[in-house]
């Protein structure tokens, strides 16, 4: 998906965010890729740098180290869910929705992981759509929009 068809379909659901924020730079995603040892896909990458412009619900976990919208960063919240010892170490969590259940992406399948939604409660991932790009596409249902 180009970011161009990303970004036409993301404003069809999404309202534009009030505050300035900066995508990701190069070396921001340098560093978080050398830190989970992946190369993240495209349609990820892309989606990171479009929600520099848009507001989602819940907490899409930041790459960037600059003006972000508040939320964690992805490697935080990495961390933190690896202290608490139940943490699948190749999933990388990007969306959290508020409950300690996420979507993430698993590192040991990068470039082209499907994403895999975590349940806080089981203590388990299960595949939910077999490419970002997917996911993508499923949002305006997912959002009920």
């Amino acid at each position: 998906m180009t970011i161009g068809d990303m970004d036409k379909l993301l404003s069809s659901i999404l309202p534009r965010d009030t505050l300035a924020l900066d995508p990701p730079s190069p070396a921001d995603w340098d560093r978080v890729q050398q830190a989970f040892q992946c190369q993240f896909g495209d349609d990820y990458r892309h989606f990171v740098t479009l929600m520099s412009k848009y507001a989602f619900p819940g907490d899409i976990f930041n790459i960037s180290g600059s003006r972000t919208n508040g939320d964690d960063h992805v490697s935080l919240v990495y961390d933190l869910e690896m202290q608490n010892g139940r943490w699948q170490k190749h999933m990388i969590p990007f969306y959290g929705i508020g409950n300690g259940d996420y979507f993430c992406l698993n590192r040991d399948e990068c470039p082209s992981s499907p994403v895999y939604y975590w349940y806080h409660d089981g203590e388990s991932a299960e595949i939910v759509s077999p490419s970002f790009e997917a996911w993508i596409r499923k949002l305006p249902e997912f959002l009920g929009r």
